[in-house]
């Protein structure tokens, strides 16, 4: 009888501590896939005031003529070369 007692014991202690294991686990995954509508977490930049800016060219011919364009330099070989194509449809059997 007492056997009966403590094995009744054990198993509605197995039973409370599975099921407070799955509440603390429910509660941690809504928790953190629960949407938040604050904006703490978003980042802006900072604007600055449309007086600082200024704008160094008016049109395109300014750009082409300026110091820094004409500073440019080309890397690597020009023309480009164009290669071989692969096949014209790869989805085909050889």
């Amino acid at each position: 009888m007492q056997n009966n007692f403590i094995q009744a014991n054990k198993k509605i202690f197995e039973l409370i501590i599975t099921l407070v294991v799955i509440v603390i686990v429910v509660f941690l995954i809504i928790k953190s896939f629960k949407h938040t509508e604050t904006d703490e977490y978003i980042l802006q930049p900072e604007e600055a005031p449309v007086s600082q800016v200024q704008l160094k060219f008016k049109n395109m011919t300014d750009v082409i003529q300026s110091k820094d364009f004409q500073n440019l330099v080309k890397f690597g070989d020009w023309p480009l070369s164009v290669e071989e194509k692969g096949r014209a449809n790869p989805f085909i059997s050889f």
